[in-house]
């Protein structure tokens, strides 16, 4: 499970359905998860988390430099990468903010389910059907 956020999609109490069949095109190369806000280096087209990428020019002297093909480049030649973001936006995830959560659907659409408590009305309204 990502415990991450994309933009203003929360990763958090879901998980992706079928992940291991999700496009390695789809994965940071530095955590190697789907791409959390991903960030393209316009210089060299790779693509990263926003989160890995910053951790990984934090941690080197002298210079940022891709992590990938070693290319240097500067914050003007970061931007958002939006056909992954708009990709990931479309997978399947399930709810697991509660243990009897039966919510299925488009990541996208997980924040409204969040949003509005849709998994713990759900678990309530089961407790009172079982009384």
């Amino acid at each position: 499970m990502n415990e991450n956020q994309l933009g203003d999609l929360s990763y958090q109490n879901m998980k992706f359905l079928n992940e291991e069949s999700i496009s390695q095109f789809l994965h940071c190369p530095i955590c190697k998860k789907i791409f959390n806000n991903p960030k393209r280096l316009l210089l060299c087209g790779d693509t990263f988390c926003e989160k890995c990428l910053q951790a990984s020019r934090s941690k080197k002297k002298g210079g940022n430099k891709c992590f990938v093909c070693g290319q240097s480049y500067s914050q003007e030649h970061i931007q958002d990468d939006l056909i992954p973001k708009k990709i990931i936006e479309d997978l399947r995830v399930q709810c697991t903010r509660t243990k009897d959560c039966q919510w299925v659907g488009i990541l996208q659409e997980h924040k409204i389910h969040i949003q509005n408590n849709e998994c713990i009305e759900q678990t309530g309204q089961e407790k009172q059907q079982k009384k």
